[in-house]
């Protein structure tokens, strides 16, 4: 075994005991119809946050909570709470980490059907990935399957 091997092996067992697991892949349906007629729902792991929101936690533990807050929102009203990216970009440009107004466009010009009334909001850092797969993860579906979501575009920080 070679000394990168024993370090893949070890940083394996690291994060085992730390509750990480594999998942099996879920299941992936193709589009009932053209995009243009789909209810589309926006989730970003750029640890956006509404006005008059708890900020998400940045400390070595992560943050498995999401936000949720209108698909109307004025992105310049978001802050961003991260601790592996720059922030201040996104404040600058919050389109880059999450596209309200990108979408918002593609809506009216027809190449969506609609933006979801809900907007979804993460921290993408998250260690302890069984607090996603088991508790936010299924949360957000199904407050998605409440809003008729045909398709969920995720947009990684």
């Amino acid at each position: 075994m070679t000394d990168e091997d024993r370090e893949l092996t070890l940083g394996t067992k690291t994060w085992l005991r730390m509750g990480v697991r594999r998942t099996e892949p879920m299941a992936v349906e193709p589009l009932a119809g053209p995009p243009s007629g789909a209810r589309l729902a926006v989730l970003s792991t750029g640890g956006a946050v509404a006005p008059g929101q708890e900020p998400f936690s940045t400390g070595k533990t992560g943050d498995a909570s999401f936000r949720t807050f209108p698909s109307t929102t004025d992105p310049d009203d978001l802050r961003f709470d991260h601790p592996h990216y720059d922030t201040a970009l996104a404040a600058a440009d919050p389109d880059c980490i999450l596209p309200l107004r990108l979408l918002r466009t593609m809506a009216e010009e027809g190449e969506v059907g609609e933006l979801a009334p809900t907007a979804f909001s993460m921290m993408g850092y998250v260690p302890l990935s069984r607090q996603v797969t088991e508790g936010s993860a299924p949360e957000i579906g199904e407050l998605m399957q409440g809003e008729a979501v045909d398709a969920a575009l995720l947009c990684p920080a």
